[in-house]
């Protein structure tokens, strides 16, 4: 078969036509791959080859078969992209549509600039000024593209409610590809006349695929709007919850410090009404439940007052439970971390790791906490006991609770103060210890 351009021309438009929008696909989807990194460089390296070779297959076949080979590239695209991509279908479409869109505009772009060269050349299709003229217009177009669109279509979460709208959104792309078959297919000339005669065509496909940026642009700026309020509302509900966390906490705080100190002034009486009728046995266990270590006077943890007391407070939980309990808890009188932030902290922490020992029931139950300040800006806790139970976490990145379904309320409260003052938190099951590990840095809002 006699064929107007030679086979390394049909290579150079498949790699044209090809690698700029894997290299593309690969940078915007980068974070949301399902596979390590060696096996999706891998795998859009077998995509590159199983894209490129049908547009090479066009040198042995009839002219009449070409369209079948634009579909099976097409088709190549998408399965790969789905197999690798973890983010929802709806957004993956949204993408592949909107980047076909917009490569028939550099395609129609390249044709009309290389018209303007040599219209003898612009009349064919596959020869190497067509495949120079298109690379030229996307080393132009594909980072702005990338800028104004697929990096923000990037950085948006694929949270529950962004799945549930990108099951609509997808539609929003294909009513312009539809325009654009109609433009291309949908007069008696030929596409490739219409795209030399002049710039109106040209002209034309572009102000469809700017009104399209826009359109594009107002639903990813919507989007991250929602995903903002969410945000608003989740940290406000988070706040509540910390809020009432931390009174209740106190309440049983100042419950357990008057029952301990009422329970004294009874015992007291006893001992006294015992003394005067010479019942010894009586004083002798007045005695001895006096000086239980859960009637005696609090032993100072800390300075820190608030740290303090609901160290207090689990200490003697643990006791009763049985638990062992290590501390060594150094926190400065004043210091940078609010009383309210180190209570809920602690407090949701410590009544972790007390009923994760009275669920589990392990052979050495104990809960060890460790706290020192780094500097006078930077301060570093640690909590630690025996479990089997690793960590689970949501789509959303959200600690599951092991008493009840969805979300731990408690882990939730701590990762939103450590998050206020721009620290890290590390959870960790090695072994059998379940470990909770946080640094807090003192921000500037603090210093006021």
């Amino acid at each position: 078969m006699n064929n107007p351009y030679a086979l390394w021309e049909l290579l150079l438009y498949g790699i044209v036509t090809t690698i700029p929008y894997i290299i593309m696909s690969a940078i915007v989807f980068k974070d949301h791959m399902r596979f390590s990194k060696r096996t999706s460089v891998l795998l859009l390296v077998l995509m590159a080859v199983c894209e490129i070779s049908p547009k090479v297959s066009i040198y042995y076949i009839p002219r009449s078969l070409y369209p079948l080979v634009d579909l099976a590239g097409g088709l190549v695209y998408i399965v790969f992209l789905f197999l690798m991509v973890r983010d929802p279908p709806g957004k993956l479409a949204f993408y592949l549509i909107s980047l076909s869109n917009f490569s028939n505009l550099y395609v129609i772009a390249g044709k009309y600039i290389e018209s303007r060269i040599s219209m003898e050349l612009a009349l064919t299709r596959y020869n190497w000024t067509y495949s120079l003229c298109v690379l030229a217009v996307q080393a132009v177009m594909l980072p702005v593209m990338y800028k104004v669109l697929y990096q923000p279509l990037e950085e948006l979460d694929n949270r529950p409610e962004n799945r549930y709208m990108w099951h609509f959104l997808w539609l929003v792309p294909s009513t312009f590809t539809l325009t654009w078959v109609l433009m291309f297919y949908g007069y008696e000339t030929p596409a490739i006349e219409r795209m030399t005669s002049g710039i109106s065509y040209l002209l034309y496909k572009a102000l469809i695929d700017l009104g399209s940026i826009l359109i594009y642009e107002l639903i990813i700026t919507l989007i991250r709007r929602s995903n903002e309020n969410l945000d608003l509302l989740e940290k406000a509900y988070s706040q509540k919850i910390e809020l009432s966390h931390y009174k209740t906490l106190n309440e049983q705080i100042e419950a357990a410090r008057k029952a301990r100190h009422d329970l004294r002034l009874h015992l007291k009486v006893i001992q006294d009404f015992a003394n005067e009728n010479g019942d010894r046995e009586v004083l002798a266990y007045t005695s001895e439940l006096l000086n239980t270590p859960s009637l005696q006077n609090p032993i100072m943890v800390c300075e820190n007052a608030a740290a303090n007391s609901v160290l207090q407070y689990y200490s003697q939980q643990a006791q009763n439970e049985k638990i062992r309990m290590q501390v060594k808890f150094i926190m400065p009188k004043d210091y940078f971390i609010r009383p309210s932030d180190i209570t809920t902290v602690l407090g949701n922490l410590l009544k972790n790791s007390l009923e994760a020992c009275l669920r589990e029931k392990p052979a050495d139950p104990y809960i060890k906490v460790k706290g020192n300040p780094l500097s006078r800006t930077t301060y570093a806790l640690m909590i630690e006991n025996p479990s089997r139970m690793e960590p689970a976490s949501n789509d959303l990145g959200h600690y599951l609770s092991h008493n009840h379904e969805g979300p731990g309320l408690g882990l939730s409260s701590v990762q939103s103060i450590v998050d206020r003052y721009a620290g890290t938190l590390r959870i960790q099951q090695e072994n059998g210890i379940f470990r909770v590990s946080a640094i807090l840095y003192q921000q500037s809002e603090e210093n006021g």
